[in-house]
Formats: C-alpha cells, sequence, structure tokens
C-alpha cells in the first residue's frame, strides 16, 4: 500500500497455496514500511496510517519459475 508522493509503501506478506481459494485478513497494524527494493525504510513512520492510503498492490515475490495466476474477488476495509 502507498501514499501518493511518499518514497516508501507499506507490504504484508501472505502465502499461497495453488487451486486452493482463501480469504486474507490483513490487518494494518501487521504494515510494514519498505522503500522500493523492499528493504527497510527506517524514515517512513511505523505505523500506516489508513487515511492517506491512494493504492493497492499485490506482488509475487517468492521468485518461483513457472506460470501463477491469483483472482482477487475484492477489497473490503474496516475502520
Amino acid at each position: 500500500m502507498g501514499a501518493a508522493g511518499q518514497p516508501w509503501s507499506y507490504i504484508q506478506r501472505f502465502p499461497t497455496e495453488a487451486g486452493v481459494p482463501r480469504t486474507y485478513e490483513l490487518p494494518v497494524a501487521a504494515f510494514q514500511p519498505v522503500g522500493m527494493r523492499m528493504d527497510p525504510a527506517p524514515q517512513a513512520p511505523a505505523a500506516l496510517d489508513p487515511s492517506i492510503i491512494t493504492e493497492v498492490s499485490v506482488f509475487i515475490l517468492d521468485k518461483q519459475q513457472g506460470p501463477f495466476a491469483i483472482t482477487i474477488t475484492g477489497i473490503d476495509a474496516e475502520s
């Protein structure tokens, strides 16, 4: 997740399993700030402020070879 104009983003990793539909709950408090190369971003506020979120992205980071597909049917936020 990111905020416009900031050189950092916030990430939270989650496991996937082929062919298994899942619902993920990713608490805002568990997101961690990172820089452009997914390195820690110590200059960023430690806690993500949900009111400044301007985008949501999903990255595939495990470096496995071969085809991969993910279907996202919705994103909800609770206050």
